[in-house]
């Protein structure tokens, strides 16, 4: 379980998410939502801009594959498992309010094994050395 791994793991759910909030933000949201008919067109014009950054951390993702220890490697760490720690909550929240339907669990379990998997990565890494 080293940073590649986690990288490309979590790059090819962003991919998947990203490109589906972008262009088929409707066909993702009917299998989440609870009720789509509540869903205002605001909330389509949000999850397609969701859906660009997302896509665009899949991006960093494959970029940094081959990163070494490094600031910038520890910031794509802190990112997975921080942004990954706290979507686990807010789907875990939406889910028990009933925003979303019971697919939301499946969200919970996959974004919080991701940021346990960063977790458990950022852990190990070693302080960088800022002076060069």
């Amino acid at each position: 379980m080293n940073h590649r791994n986690l990288f490309i793991f979590n790059g090819i759910v962003c991919v998947f998410f990203g490109l589906g909030l972008m262009f088929a933000p409707v066909e993702i949201l009917k299998i989440y939502a609870a009720n789509l008919s509540e869903v205002p067109d605001f909330a389509l014009v949000t999850a397609q801009g969701y859906g660009t950054l997302i896509f665009a951390l899949a991006i960093a993702l494959f970029s940094a594959l081959k990163a070494r220890e490094s600031l910038g490697r520890r910031a794509l760490l802190l990112i997975v498992c921080l942004g990954n720690g706290m979507l686990a909550i807010l789907h875990a929240y939406a889910t028990m309010k009933r925003v979303e339907n019971s697919m939301g669990w499946t969200l919970v379990l996959l974004v919080g094994f991701l940021a346990v998997w960063g977790g458990m990565l950022l852990m190990r890494e070693k302080p960088v050395n800022l002076q060069s």
